[in-house]
């Protein structure tokens, strides 16, 4: 067991010399430089520092849009409500200058709003969503008709919507919401995605790019401190305009700008041992900081691993001190163990931008956080959240770390020598790496999935324009997998028997035989009874059976229900493997 301790300096901002807003407080350089650039580029990349206002960044491009709908994504729920809040406290405080309608749309909200329709049915969540973004009225009746939308959610809805399984009623509607209707998009926290969520995320910029929506004025915002340098490559291979704000290329002629402090000065100490393990025989650690007044943060990857440290700092007379922020916990309690325990434990929910809310607190919200890291943007994320400054009055407290990560880093650290900010993240993101699943999943499976938006517009498009999709189906392989020689018709085969499959599986939860029946002929999905590949070798059972009695013969067959679970699980055996394979 080894540890070293060093010094990170305070951070600072510049701040931008002009206010043509006229906004309470001046603008960030790096906030004013990203309005400036989204006027000149299809994508704009900020990758400031956790804590310097990225998102305010983001929302100046309000005040250029007309009556133009915003689509804004976070990763999570929490963060979903935290964004939403601010972005109504922006647009109420600007009001003269814009004039949106701010609706957070998550799974749970949709199942809250309680609607009825003429027939005295309860409406589908997806219609709801449809509706909502169609016209806001007609859940928020309050709304002015000309209003436009700020819709804030996460990407599991937009890749419900875009890649067209949220609902097969609503699927048409909802894809083109998602595609024609919002003419600016941020994502924030661009970073914590995973692959698959990222690569729908590169889809739709293809799409948006290959139908001229870029060249009608859409914009897109990507927010990460730590961004993946593979996804950038990506994002070049797409051919848009694309600038990025960063420290590292602010112009020489900022250096004299006034500065603003936003993290404070930081002592870190690195351990390579087990923090659960560190904290049985240090709880002081903790102790000590919470006894002085002091407010923290554990941050872990392990779920055990918090409910572990949760036991040990209760035996030692914490309990009432401590608040969870887990996957387990439910949103009233995330809420309040931020605002109401000077202690929170949380799993890497926090790791997104999330704002550990003290009121009336002057100096930073966290003043210590102990947390364990496998990988660079992990180690960066977590840091962050002690110190941050921006908005405060008291900037003289100093913050204190305990990180716990592999051996790697330690070495490369000399005790007690004081780091800027970017030299060392720069050193964490050498010594722990990045997680390469992204690029496995975009040269494996990428462009696979991504085919499924085509092969609802391939539908959808008259005979006479379907060679345009054929030929968008070229650029997403060329992004996507370069190498592959798969064609478009092998790929729209195979999705299209995907379908079939997945519709087979749903017919055997209707649970009756004639429900089974009237589900796979209604979805179109017939033609895998007659294609008999479920017999698995025992084509004999049909094969003297005129054709004209085929279908009854196999309806008299799948009327056993032992044999339509047969049937099922060979539909499920064939889906899986199916939608998962590696494009060559």
């Amino acid at each position: 067991m080894s540890e070293i301790t060093i010094n990170l300096n305070a951070g600072y901002e510049k701040i931008s010399p002009t206010n043509q807003f006229d906004l309470k407080h001046p603008p960030l350089y790096h906030q004013q430089r990203t309005y400036e650039a989204l006027k000149a580029n299809d994508l704009v990349i900020n990758t400031y520092n956790t804590g310097t206002g990225k998102t305010r960044a983001s929302l100046l491009r309000f005040f250029d849009l007309k009556n133009e709908n915003v689509l804004f994504i976070a990763p999570t729920n929490e963060l979903i409500h935290q964004h939403a809040n601010d972005i109504r406290e922006f647009v109420e405080e600007h009001k003269e200058h814009m004039n949106f309608h701010v609706a957070e749309v998550t799974g749970q909200k949709l199942r809250e709003w309680e609607v009825i329709d003429d027939l005295g049915y309860r409406v589908r969540n997806p219609r709801k969503l449809h509706e909502l973004i169609q016209n806001p009225r007609v859940y928020f009746p309050e709304v002015p008709q000309s209003r436009p939308l700020i819709l804030v959610t996460n990407p599991d809805i937009f890749y419900l919507c875009f890649y067209g399984v949220y609902s097969q009623l609503d699927r048409a509607n909802l894809f083109r919401h998602f595609l024609q209707d919002f003419n600016y998009i941020v994502i924030d926290e661009f970073h914590y995605y995973n692959a698959k969520q990222l690569a729908n995320f590169l889809m739709f910029f293809i799409l948006s790019k290959e139908f001229g929506y870029f060249d009608n004025g859409r914009k897109v915002c990507l927010l990460s401190a730590t961004p993946d340098e593979k996804v950038v490559k990506y994002l070049d291979k797409i051919g848009l305009d694309c600038a990025h704000i960063s420290p590292d290329n602010e112009l020489v002629e900022s250096d004299g700008y006034e500065r603003i402090q936003t993290l404070s000065e930081l002592e870190l100490t690195v351990h390579t041992y087990k923090m659960k393990d560190a904290l049985k025989m240090h709880p002081e650690w903790i102790r000590d900081p919470l006894h002085s007044g002091k407010d923290g943060a554990i941050i872990s990857s392990s779920l055990r691993t918090i409910n572990e440290i949760k036991q040990t700092l209760q035996t030692v007379g914490l309990r009432e001190k401590i608040g969870l922020i887990t996957g387990a916990v439910g949103t009233d309690e995330r809420r309040k163990a931020t605002k109401s325990f000077p202690l929170v434990l949380a799993t890497p929910t926090v790791d997104i931008g999330y704002n550990f809310e003290k009121l009336g607190k002057s100096r930073q919200n966290i003043d210590f956080v102990c947390f364990d890291a496998l990988y660079g943007s992990e180690f960066t994320q977590r840091i962050g959240r002690a110190g941050r400054l921006l908005g405060k009055g008291d900037t003289t407290h100093t913050s204190i770390a305990h990180a716990f990560v592999d051996g790697k880093l330690y070495t490369q650290l000399q005790p007690g020598k004081s780091y800027n900010r970017w030299e060392f993240a720069a050193l964490v993101k050498e010594s722990l790496g990045e997680d390469n699943r992204f690029y496995h999943y975009i040269q494996s499976y990428a462009a696979l999935e991504a085919f499924y938006p085509l092969y609802e517009l391939y539908k959808q498009t008259g005979e006479e324009r379907q060679d345009r999709i054929r030929e968008i189906f070229d650029t997403i392989q060329q992004v996507f997998a370069p190498e592959s020689d798969t064609t478009f018709d092998e790929m729209f085969k195979r999705i299209r028997w995907h379908r079939i499959y997945e519709t087979v599986i749903e017919a055997h939860e209707k649970s009756t035989y004639n429900n089974f029946i009237q589900h796979a002929q209604e979805k179109a999905a017939w033609s895998y009874f007659e294609n008999q590949s479920w017999l698995n070798g025992k084509s004999e059972e049909f094969q003297n059976i005129p054709s004209e009695q085929l279908n009854t013969a196999i309806k008299g067959f799948i009327k056993r229900r032992s044999n339509r679970e047969k049937i099922v699980e060979h539909a499920k055996q064939k889906y899986c493997p199916d939608i998962s394979q590696k494009l060559s």
